[in-house]
């Protein structure tokens, strides 16, 4: 009985360990950057609920069409959770509205609107993200170009903006 149910629980199961691995690794502070603790995270979790969910569904001997459904929804369920938990952890390192708030909360006076500015000089922001993707060699700089390095968040990126168009007929909401 309690076989036949654990199926249900495993995509939290999983992301239980996703959100753990992750942050015991980020906290570490070894050599894995916020992005490498996240897939790290994730493809643990994703392993443990697979495992998990293989031998429960071995276990109780179902059939071939529910064993093929059960893993398949549970991954859709576990890649839907780490979704949403990649852009809650993306939204307070990188939402640039939240940070403005964080900012101005800090002030025990208030910001006016030429210290904002001075904080968020868009010089200053565009070469604090190129640092971060050729840190991350995401680019490369080669004879003064920047050409793409790893394309793992260029794939992510691509996929997601399909997925936008699938769901809300746009690329962007900027379209």
């Amino acid at each position: 009985m309690y076989g036949q149910a654990l199926p249900v629980f495993t995509p939290i199961l999983g992301m239980t360990v996703n959100v753990l691995l992750q942050v015991v690794s980020f906290r570490i502070k070894g050599r894995l950057s916020l992005l490498h603790t996240i897939f790290f995270g994730f493809f643990s979790g994703l392993i443990t609920m697979s495992v998990i969910d293989v031998i429960t569904l071995s276990y109780n001997k179902c059939s071939l069409v529910y064993f093929i459904a059960i893993i398949i929804t549970n991954i859709i369920i576990y890649v839907s959770l780490g979704y949403c938990y990649f852009h809650f952890i993306n939204l307070g390192e990188t939402a640039r509205r939240i940070r403005l708030l964080r900012e101005i909360y800090d002030s025990d006076v208030g910001l006016t609107t030429f210290e904002l500015l001075k904080l968020y000089n868009a010089k200053e922001v565009f070469l604090y993200r190129i640092e971060r993707l050729l840190k991350n060699k995401q680019i490369l700089l080669q004879n003064d170009r920047y050409l793409i390095g790893n394309p793992t968040i260029l794939w992510v990126a691509n996929i997601i903006i399909f997925l936008k168009f699938l769901v809300l007929g746009k690329r962007s909401e900027f379209d």
